[in-house]
C-alpha cells in the first residue's frame, strides 16, 4: 500500500518537473509539499530535482505533517 502511494505521489511530482510555460517577471514561486514522514530521504531528493529542473521559475519546501490522524 505505501509503494503505490510513493509512486502515485512521486510520479506525480516528477511529471510537474521542468514543464513548459514562461517564467514570472515577479520571481520565483514558492512551493509547499505537505507530506506524512518518509525517513530514507527520496522526497526530499525528489523537491531538490524538481526545483532545479524549474530552471529558477519555482522551489519546492517540503512540510511533514504529524504522523497521527489528529494532529494532521
Amino acid at each position: 500500500m505505501v509503494l503505490v502511494i510513493l509512486t502515485g505521489v512521486t510520479g506525480g511530482l516528477v511529471s510537474g518537473c521542468g514543464g513548459g510555460g514562461t517564467s514570472s517577471a515577479a520571481g520565483r514561486a514558492s512551493l509547499n509539499w505537505y507530506v506524512f514522514p518518509e525517513h530514507s530521504g527520496a522526497f526530499d531528493q525528489a523537491a531538490s530535482d524538481c526545483s532545479q529542473a524549474s530552471g529558477g521559475r519555482y522551489t519546492i519546501s517540503i512540510q511533514t505533517l504529524p504522523s497521527d490522524a489528529d494532529g494532521q
